[in-house]
């Protein structure tokens, strides 16, 4: 076993960083006693003497991507959400092989993608956990820093390698910046969680604006630089990240180790609702912030104007496009609500098998780019997709939208999300088959944004809605989020309850009321603000 463990996280390091003073808290106590990555041996010694996880040990099994789920009785025996980190999404088949036994053999067929490229599984038992980690060790794939106060997966372009478009590839440096922070001790203990992107496509589909610390490449002068910005979140940090300058890409490994460092060290560990990034830049600023994380480095951030983005509800790369390497085409395709479950995980896997593609990635949007198709394999391989509900020409209310896990598995959630989604998009399919504008449609279970419904045009945060018959769940409706670099803006409260039976009808409604005066307007967003916000 001690082997087992030494392959899947490599041997703990003995330091840890000191300097910083742990709060008076339960979660800081928690983590000064022990820090997460060595959570792993309790998870061993658990499995062995066959107990379950004391309350402590299931904060710090987050390290590992572990989630106690919800019940279905006091009786049921603790079973695990499990997340998989995926640095930038990308995967080959015989590592989509794994994901799919993972689905099959220990979590009852589920299969989730996330917002941060990752898939996650659900009803994972505590006997089969090293099993699964084996799993995924046998093809190069983890689990470490998955969640928890640690640095999570990284994020990057879906396309990288691929894309005629993109400026660079970025593989090898998001490579390179995973392996350093790897069990790497002197940053497992952050305030908070941290969320990094880093990114060459002009498409802009990471979301840089809401990430912790991101990269997004620019070209200057014949030269092609990154952008920084920091402090992005949601949640309890709703923040639209602040630019600090640009950097070349030799310079994004110490720059994001100056800039986590000074998190690490600084950030308030007194208030878990004040101890994201963001927080720390609003409360220096910018030219602080600067200043500080030049003290760290060997150069300077070079001052630049804020670069152009895309809107948020044309970030997206579905279809058949030819890739920068010859022959090949690659092909991205809308899952409804991420969900893609075993049968899912082995329609795409036989696709790729049966067409011979390269690769796979998952994306922020949680759905799927397969990537280096032969062009002459490329119509067969859509074909087959197409069969399993993975469209690569979704609809208008299919392509944008998200969904978090819900009220299925989920402690916190007060709503039902991924069956809800799915039956909304049948729905306005069939009752508007013909409408041409996307329109992002995001559910949440609870108000802690996983689904990020305050980007979308039409935002719903989980709630209960009281009549005259009782208390039903529902949603709180929140609309007009939008990203586009320093001009985004947040989807605001409406002061309208919906309740969950009622939701296809209400958003069909408001829908058709557009269609009778869309030539009023720019488009639906412009609708929105002068009709429902306005009156809200």
């Amino acid at each position: 076993m001690r082997e087992l463990l030494d392959c899947l996280f490599g041997k703990t390091q003995p330091k840890r960083h000191k300097g910083v003073k742990m709060a008076k808290i339960n979660m800081e106590e928690l983590k000064s006693k022990q820090d997460g990555l060595d959570v792993i041996y309790d998870i061993e010694k658990m499995i062995k003497e066959n107990k379950e996880a004391s309350e402590e040990q299931l904060l710090l099994m987050k390290w590992y991507g572990l989630y106690v789920q919800k019940k279905a009785s006091k009786e049921e025996l603790d079973s695990y959400m499990l997340r998989v980190k995926i640095p930038g999404g990308r995967l080959n088949p015989a590592q989509l092989e794994a994901l799919y036994d993972i689905s099959r053999l220990y979590s009852q067929d589920t299969g989730d993608i996330t917002t941060r490229q990752c898939v996650q599984f659900h009803h994972i038992e505590t006997k089969d956990i090293l099993k699964v980690f084996e799993r995924l060790a046998s093809v190069g794939m983890h689990s470490q820093m998955a969640c928890g106060d640690c640095p999570r997966n990284i994020v990057a372009s879906p396309l990288a390698g691929y894309d005629g478009s993109e400026l660079e590839d970025v593989t090898d440096i998001v490579q390179e910046v995973e392996n350093f922070f790897h069990n790497n001790k002197d940053f497992s203990n952050l305030p908070r969680k941290y969320k990094m992107s880093i990114d060459a496509c002009p498409f802009d589909t990471i979301n840089t604006e809401i990430q912790d610390l991101s990269f997004k490449a620019i070209e200057k002068e014949g030269e092609i630089y990154y952008h920084i910005r920091v402090g992005g979140g949601l949640g309890s940090c709703k923040n639209i990240s602040k630019g600090l300058g640009l950097v070349k890409k030799e310079h994004i490994l110490p720059a994001t180790i100056a800039i986590t460092t000074i998190y690490r060290d600084h950030g308030n560990r007194e208030k878990r609702l004040l101890s994201r990034l963001g927080h720390l830049v609003n409360d220096w600023g910018v030219d602080k912030f600067r200043e500080e994380t030049e003290k760290l480095l060997d150069f300077k951030i070079i001052k630049s104007e804020e670069p152009s983005y895309v809107p948020y509800n044309k970030r997206h790369y579905f279809g058949k496009h030819a890739s920068k390497l010859q022959g090949y085409d690659y092909i991205g395709c809308s899952v409804v609500g991420g969900r893609l479950k075993s049968s899912g995980l082995k329609a795409i896997l036989d696709a790729m098998n049966a067409h011979e593609a390269k690769h796979l990635s998952f994306t922020t949007g949680q759905d799927v780019v397969i990537l280096g198709v032969p062009s002459d394999k490329s119509d067969a391989l859509v074909s087959d997709l197409q069969k399993s509900d993975i469209k690569p020409e979704p609809s208008s209310f299919r392509g944008k939208s998200l969904t978090c896990t819900g009220m299925e598995f989920c402690k916190l959630a007060v709503s039902e999300t991924k069956q809800k989604h799915k039956d909304l998009v049948a729905y306005l399919e069939d009752r508007f088959p013909n409408f041409e504008e996307t329109i992002s449609i995001n559910l949440s279970g609870c108000p802690n944004s996983c689904s990020h419904p305050h980007l979308s045009n039409l935002g719903f945060i989980g709630c209960k809605v009281k009549d005259e018959d009782g208390v039903h769940t529902g949603f709180e409706f929140i609309a007009g989020g939008n990203l586009n670099g320093d001009d985004s803006s947040f989807a605001q409260k409406t002061g309208v309850r919906v309740k969950s039976d009622d939701l296809q009808f209400f958003i069909g409604d408001l829908i058709e009321e557009y269609q009778k005066v869309q030539s009023e307007y720019t488009n639906f967003d412009e609708y929105l603000h002068k009709t429902t916000l306005a009156k809200a």
